[in-house]
């Protein structure tokens, strides 16, 4: 079996939103400001909803939200297409030593992520 991943990885001083699949770059994206303040929005977000009323619909809708934002051009997609077999699985991962931004990265509640189905 595979692994798929998408992870953050610094270059130039640029950090890079990176998919994978089976060991081969997929696609590569500059990470910018307002993806950053979607992390942050998403975590809020998570952490209101674990402390008010645990909605699920709520939840349902962020996770919906965020998979829209990884599927732009069709990330995700193209992830499960290349999948090797079943099962598919998502690992999300940053570089060794992690800056504060890539540990924020890894906090957004990518366990959420659902499609529109």
């Amino acid at each position: 079996m595979g692994c798929s991943y998408v992870g953050i990885h610094r270059a130039g001083g640029q950090d890079f939103l990176q998919c994978q699949s089976n060991g081969q770059p997929l696609q590569e994206r500059s990470l910018t400001q307002e993806d950053r303040d979607l992390f942050a929005a998403w975590i809020g977000a998570y952490q209101r909803l674990q402390v008010t009323d645990n909605n699920p619909a709520r939840l349902l809708e962020l996770g919906r939200a965020m998979h829209q934002w990884l599927d732009q051009r069709n990330w995700l997609s193209n992830l499960q297409e290349n999948a090797s077999s079943p099962p598919f699985v998502l690992e999300f991962r940053v570089d060794r030593n992690p800056d504060k931004e890539a540990l924020r990265f890894l906090e957004v509640p990518w366990e959420l992520l659902a499609d529109a189905a």
